[in-house]
C-alpha cells in the first residue's frame, strides 16, 4: 500500500475505486483544509516550474479558487478583483523587471522666467499671465511661497525678458514678446 497523506481532487478515490483498487480518505476540517491547500499551492506550483505544462497551470489555478472559496470569495469575485488590479497596476505581458526605487532627485532650482518658457510651450499658444501661473502650478515647476503674489511676480520676472515692456533688462536675452492685456507669447526663434 502507497501513502500518500496529501489533498487531492475530490474525484480521486472514486477515479481509484474504479482502477480496482481501495481509497483511504477523510474530510479535513477547516483549519486542516487551509493547511492543506497551502501546501497543495506549493506542489502544484513546483509541479508547473518542473514540468510547464498548462495541466499544471490549471492545477495551481484550482487551488487558487478553493483558497479563495474558503475565505468567503467566489471565482467571479476573484476573477474581478483580478481584473481590477490588472487595470489599475497591469499584468506581467510587458516583463517589467523593477530593479531598484531611488528617493527622487532634488529638482535644481529653476528661475520663475525658465517655468514660464515651459509653461507657455506647453500650453502651445499665448497665454495670460493667469493661465502661466496655473500651468506652472499644475506641473510644479517652481514653488512659491504660499502669501506670494504669483501674478505679479510672473508679470516682473517676464517683462525683464520680454520684447514690447519698458522693463527689460539691458543686454538680457529676451524669450517673450508683451502681446499687451496681460498677455505673452514665446519668441520661438529664442527657444
Amino acid at each position: 500500500m502507497t501513502s500518500h497523506n496529501k489533498l487531492v481532487r475530490d474525484l480521486i478515490p472514486e477515479i481509484i475505486k474504479k482502477s480496482g483498487r481501495v481509497a483511504v480518505w477523510r474530510t479535513l476540517d477547516e483549519s486542516e483544509y487551509q493547511q492543506e491547500l497551502q501546501v497543495k499551492l506549493a506542489e502544484e506550483v513546483q509541479e508547473y516550474l518542473e514540468v510547464k505544462n498548462v495541466e499544471e497551470l490549471a492545477d495551481v489555478l484550482e487551488v487558487l479558487f478553493a483558497l479563495a472559496r474558503l475565505n468567503g470569495v467566489g471565482e467571479q469575485q476573484l476573477m474581478e478583483v483580478r481584473k481590477l488590479k490588472l487595470e489599475e497596476r497591469g499584468g506581467f505581458e510587458g516583463r517589467v523587471f523593477l530593479q531598484d526605487v531611488q528617493k527622487p532627485v532634488i529638482k535644481q532650482k529653476m528661475f520663475i522666467w525658465e517655468a514660464a518658457i515651459l509653461a507657455l510651450q506647453s500650453l502651445g499658444r499665448s497665454a495670460t499671465v493667469t493661465e502661466i501661473v496655473e500651468e506652472i502650478i499644475r506641473n510644479d515647476w517652481y514653488s512659491f511661497n504660499s502669501e506670494d503674489n504669483k501674478e505679479w511676480i510672473i508679470r516682473t520676472q517676464m517683462g525683464r525678458k520680454a520684447i514690447g515692456t519698458n522693463r527689460n533688462d539691458v543686454g538680457t536675452e529676451l524669450y517673450f514678446e508683451f502681446l499687451g492685456e496681460n498677455t505673452y507669447r514665446l519668441i520661438d526663434d529664442r527657444i
